[in-house]
């Protein structure tokens, strides 16, 4: 009997970089939040509608910043 093997998915530098750059937005969006927007993303609860907009601008944010080419703080960049 043989086993089959997986296909390595192989990620370009276009894609790790991209990725580096969601991390780095996520952490300086996370950091500029208040106390009580930080414990609304990291709880989650997505059957409340106003997690969910809080949530929802929270993203948005990320993905505006990640995909701008404004740079990000690199003191706020843990890798």
């Amino acid at each position: 009997m043989t086993t089959k093997r997986k296909k390595k998915t192989r990620v370009s530098k276009a894609q790790r970089e991209l990725a580096k750059r969601y991390r780095c937005a996520y952490n300086y969006i996370f950091e500029k939040q208040s106390s009580w927007t930080k414990a609304i993303i990291v709880e989650n609860n997505s059957d409340d509608h106003s997690s969910k907009r809080v949530i929802g601008e929270f993203i948005k944010e990320v993905r505006l910043l990640a995909e701008s080419n404004r740079q990000i703080a690199d003191e706020l960049n843990n890798d």
